[in-house]
């Protein structure tokens, strides 16, 4: 019983137009598609293999699979897995290959074999190995360093040594990737995009190095004028706050932004069972919960309401 009632969830959630789980942004969902296949095999139904199959074929169909380098992005920015955001992880990689792999299986469709090899092929160094490299990216190098400086601004002056040396680590790392458009991407082989250049500016901010390094902070501020500012920010995201919101806060922690910027999320909330969260219609995706209510907090604390109530 619980096991149909966990497939009549997925089911509900479940774009059957382009497959895929629930709105943007899409993140693939290996496990789910795993217990799909395995749901089809235990009772037969056929629904199940459908959404698996369907979801599969959208996405390699689409710009979240690298149709160039091979693998697949992190996520699709949209619900038409068109627009990706351009990161990868090794660990996607590899279950997603499973996925294909499976679906290969069952259905004898050679397009899964071919998009399992790719992707797999695609991740593989010149020495024949794979290798994950979480940290090779200026977004979560960034917000590290964010983290960092924030904390360490509140320690006794003895103690902030073996931080300052992290944060000009950090540092160093990315100012030696800023691109030639004076952006950043997500990882150092990506695209500049506003919303990284937005959280490596408010690092630099944050821990004091903006001052030091004005040459690289004149060509962020030109990208960021040119990509709409915090207007292209809300745009690129649309409706959802998941990440504009954290990145809004990242800024305005940095005295960049005024918290009005910053939209008031009703932490309260995550006091609800999580399948409530659903009929509560927040505009953020599940799994953010807990960082999104830390935000909301931050932005309480900064930005108090007329009505504390």
């Amino acid at each position: 019983e619980m096991l149909d009632r966990a497939y009549l969830y997925q089911r509900r959630s479940f774009d059957s137009q382009r497959g895929g789980f629930g709105s943007a942004p899409k993140f693939p969902r290996p496990s789910v598609y795993n217990f799909l296949l395995r749901h089809w095999k235990r009772t037969g139904n056929q629904d199940a293999l459908d959404m698996v199959t369907t979801t599969l074929i959208g996405m390699a169909r689409g710009g979240m699979n690298d149709q160039l380098g091979g693998g697949f992005h992190r996520y699709s920015v949209d619900e038409f897995w068109f627009i990706p955001h351009f990161e990868k992880m090794l660990y996607d990689e590899a279950q997603l290959a499973v996925s294909y792999l499976e679906a290969f299986q069952i259905t004898g469709n050679a397009s899964f074999e071919e998009t399992a090899r790719r992707t797999l092929l695609a991740e593989r160094t010149s020495a024949g190995h794979w290798v994950g490299e979480l940290s090779s990216s200026a977004l979560s190098t960034a917000t590290a360093v964010s983290a960092i400086a924030v904390m360490a601004c509140r320690l006794p002056h003895i103690e902030r040594t073996a931080y300052e040396l992290l944060i000009d680590g950090g540092l160093r790392w990315i100012l030696a990737r800023q691109n030639a458009d004076g952006g950043w991407g997500d990882t150092d082989k990506s695209l500049s995009n506003i919303s990284t250049t937005m959280l490596v500016r408010a690092a630099l901010h944050l821990a004091g190095r903006a001052e030091g390094n004005l040459a690289a902070m004149k060509r962020a501020e030109a990208y960021l004028d040119a990509q709409g500012g915090i207007a292209g920010l809300r745009r690129r995201y649309g409706k959802d706050k998941t990440f504009a919101v954290p990145i809004l806060t990242n800024c305005a922690l940095a005295g960049l932004v005024s918290w009005k910027e910053v939209s008031p999320l009703p932490f309260e909330l995550a006091c609800l069972p999580p399948e409530w969260y659903r009929f509560a219609r927040m505009p953020v995706v599940s799994y953010a919960i807990p960082a999104l209510v830390a935000i909301g907090q931050a932005r309480f604390h900064f930005a108090p309401p007329r009505n504390p109530l």
